[in-house]
């Protein structure tokens, strides 16, 4: 096995490589029957509409999880993956089976996939949607509290046939003591659509590592993420997406509000392959500093080898505004309750694709801690 990444590598820059070596990640026993039967416990109740399937550090919570002629929990071996993809390499020689969900062309799946981390693990998921395939997808983490240290290590990897259609929804909102590494491969074929959206919030740190190819024609893809860290929390993303087909069409927008001493890091790096026409790119990314030691790093990347392209990007930092700020003052809002509404106001860019009211209410409970009293706010119309 190759050493770990480095920071003089430019895509790990701002990654937490150094907590990330401390980890005994091949120290992947199944969780204590009484930890595991704790976070089932603590599971909210089941969507109606959602088949659920939990993975406990990587391992299939059956007496948790659904069915469905779909799915199946696989402990094959897999086979490998590149340079650029060492915790995926790293998930498959310990990830004790992969989830796989196969969808049949023209078939329709709604699933509710739960990550949770008891001590240290690895999750595979592996899903292919056929073609006409329709899914609806939202993942949310779950952290033991009483584990002196989380470690998690997930590879996504999804493949959507021609005309298939994705809504991927991702909550991660991490323990104080977690530390999260993924890694997402993402393939559309001819004229697939993705709609992803992603909060990441809490934990220690968090590294993301994602490569997308639009491999089939007219493909469309939308990724939304927001990103809140506070104290010395660390979030770092690497996103590569390569448009190797004609008319192919990306939306990426980030939002980052970094406080206190926290660091965000966002990379997006856009690739368009020569040879191809009409391709179209468009990259947001914003990042809000509300902390005196906080840091914010983007960084939008275009590497284009053809001509007939549309490329559109910028990246901008900066802090509350001081008219809005005083506009909520003047209102009677308490200081830090103005101050939330005006930092909720900066990710609903990215909160309005959540897909359901059902979701996005589970967000707003989910980030009451760290917007306290936004939520009261905009009910009452401030």
């Amino acid at each position: 096995m190759s050493a770990l990444p480095s920071n003089r590598d430019e895509n790990w820059k701002y990654a937490n490589l150094r907590a990330l070596a401390r980890i005994r990640f091949d120290d992947t026993s199944a969780p204590p029957t009484d930890e595991a039967a704790a976070l089932i416990a603590a599971l909210p109740p089941s969507s109606q509409s959602h088949t659920r399937v939990v993975l406990i550090d990587g391992h299939l919570a059956v007496e948790a999880s659904g069915t469905s002629p779909f799915m199946r929990f696989d402990t094959a071996p897999r086979g490998g993956a590149d340079a650029d993809r060492y915790f995926a390499r790293l998930n498959q020689q310990h990830a004790p089976g992969t989830l796989v969900i196969e969808v049949p062309a023209g078939a329709e799946l709604n699933l509710e996939l739960w990550l949770a981390a008891a001590r240290i693990g690895h999750s595979s998921v592996h899903i292919r949607l056929g073609d006409g395939a329709r899914v609806q997808l939202v993942e949310r983490v779950l952290a033991s509290q009483h584990a002196p240290s989380l470690a998690s290590n997930l590879h996504l990897l999804i493949d959507c046939g021609t005309n298939a259609r994705l809504a991927l929804t991702r909550v991660q909102t991490f323990s104080a003591n977690h530390q999260h590494v993924e890694t997402l491969d993402l393939t559309l074929g001819k004229a697939a659509e993705c709609e992803l959206t992603q909060i990441t919030s809490g934990g220690h740190s968090s590294r993301s590592s994602a490569f997308v190819t639009h491999a089939g024609g007219v493909s469309r893809l939308h990724w939304n993420v927001a990103m809140l860290a506070r104290a010395t929390q660390v979030h770092d993303a690497y996103v590569r997406i390569a448009h190797e087909s004609n008319q192919a069409h990306t939306v990426q927008r980030f939002r980052g509000i970094g406080t206190e001493r926290s660091r965000l890091a966002f990379n997006g790096h856009m690739q368009v392959a020569a040879g191809t026409r009409d391709v179209r790119t468009e990259q947001s990314l914003k990042g809000l500093l509300a902390g005196g030691e906080a840091e914010i790093d983007l960084r939008p990347q275009l590497e284009i080898h053809a001509d007939a392209v549309q490329a559109a990007h910028g990246a901008t930092l900066g802090k509350l505004d001081a008219d809005m700020l005083f506009y909520l003052l003047s209102r009677g809002i308490p200081p830090a309750q103005a101050e939330s509404l005006l930092k909720w106001a900066f990710i609903s860019d990215v909160l309005r694709y959540l897909p359901t009211p059902t979701v996005r209410r589970q967000v707003e409970e989910l980030l009451v801690d760290l917007l306290p009293g936004s939520a009261a706010a905009r009910a009452e119309g401030a």
